[in-house]
């Protein structure tokens, strides 16, 4: 009885407010599991159906509402199976103010559980592809995820690597930063480019002369991680008044000369991999 007197309040409290209102009470009851409660003031056989909870109706209601509990973390297998088994809508839809589908919502705030539902379900990882998957990925994945096993994820589904990635595991990652520079070098394809190789590995020396952001023992292991993938130990980076060319060893020499001690460190570990 309790419940039923519960349910006809709910239903006059739906028929009297917003579309926003509205929305925020179905994804409230999402994040509480409370499925029975959704179905009831979901049905679309009675007058309060979902083409009135959110004027875009069903196609567009549930993937935002399911996009907005991902990118909040407030998500699980179970809800994401809940909705797909009771509504009908594009599973490829594209939505939230970056555009983005589901099933990448789920493979940079989500699990690959849900990732794997949602291709099961049919979501192409094509459909509206962004520009920085793996960067969204560092960003935003939740901080319990590995990352490395997230990245083969995607690179399975010949999600391109992109560069800004590397970017950021090199100059704002600290914890595994190590570990996701080698994979993003060695699946990326970003060794064999001199030029750019030299300016990341001059900034990380400037950084270091600087002793800026990290330790320089963390940076040793990011130049390290570097070599390790294939970038050079000593490309060229610049010439001087007489145009003659320097090279990365010739910078950090110089560096050891006006007297900076950690540019010995960084001088043997370059050297190290010159004479391999």
């Amino acid at each position: 009885m309790k419940e039923e007197k519960l349910c006809e309040s709910l239903k006059t409290i739906l028929e009297r407010t917003d579309s926003s209102t509205r929305f925020g009470l179905m994804e409230s009851a999402l994040m509480a599991k409370q499925f029975d409660f959704v179905k009831t003031f979901c049905n679309p056989d009675q007058s309060w159906n979902l083409s009135q909870i959110h004027p875009e109706y069903t196609n567009e209601f549930v993937p935002a509402l399911l996009f907005s509990l991902i990118c909040n973390h407030e998500c699980d297998l179970q809800t994401v199976q809940f909705l797909c088994e009771n509504y009908q809508f594009d599973i490829n839809i594209l939505t939230g103010r970056k555009q983005m589908s589901l099933l990448q919502a789920s493979l940079q705030y989500g699990d690959l559980d849900m990732a794997t539902y949602l291709i099961s379900r049919g979501a192409d990882p094509k459909a509206g592809m962004q520009n920085r998957c793996y960067f969204d990925v560092l960003t935003h994945a939740p901080k319990t995820t590995s990352l490395i096993e997230r990245f083969e994820f995607m690179h399975n589904l010949d999600i391109p690597i992109d560069r800004s990635a590397l970017t950021y595991a090199i100059y704002n990652m600290e914890k595994d930063s190590a570990e996701v520079i080698k994979w993003l070098v060695t699946h990326g394809g970003f060794a064999g480019s001199s030029d750019k190789e030299g300016d990341i590995l001059e900034d990380i020396v400037q950084a270091i002369m600087r002793e800026e952001i990290f330790s320089t023992d963390i940076w040793l292991e990011k130049i390290k991680a570097l070599l390790d993938s294939g970038f050079s130990p000593n490309p060229i980076i610049g010439r001087d008044y007489n145009h003659s060319e320097i090279s990365l060893l010739n910078h950090v020499a110089l560096h050891k000369r006006n007297g900076c001690k950690r540019a010995e460190k960084v001088e043997n570990l370059l050297k190290e991999y010159s004479e391999k």
